[in-house]
């Protein structure tokens, strides 16, 4: 049964991250490294090339991380987000 809190968190985490690529002028980086596929016959999703999910991943998580502080995995899409104070300051 899927945890419904952990797979919003995990929407949030990704919807964050996205939004910061976007911010630094590298969204089809976030394009690249995220990108995911499906095994139909497992019905489980896996990353499409999972080296640069990762190198991607642990270059720009932490950063992404000390910028929300406690607001990592929430909803960047609210006001008070601090993504979304960054993308609106530094975004051109």
């Amino acid at each position: 049964m899927i945890d419904v809190e952990e797979l919003k968190r995990t929407i949030n985490i990704r919807e964050t991250v996205k939004l910061y690529f976007i911010t630094i002028g590298r969204y089809h980086d976030f394009l690249q490294s995220y990108a995911m596929e499906i095994d139909k016959e497992r019905r489980n999703w896996s990353w499409r090339n999972d080296s640069l999910h990762a190198s991607t991943a642990a270059q720009h998580e932490p950063i992404i991380e000390r910028i929300c502080g406690q607001w990592f995995g929430f909803n960047p899409n609210n006001p008070m987000h601090p993504m979304r104070k960054f993308f609106n300051e530094h975004y051109r």
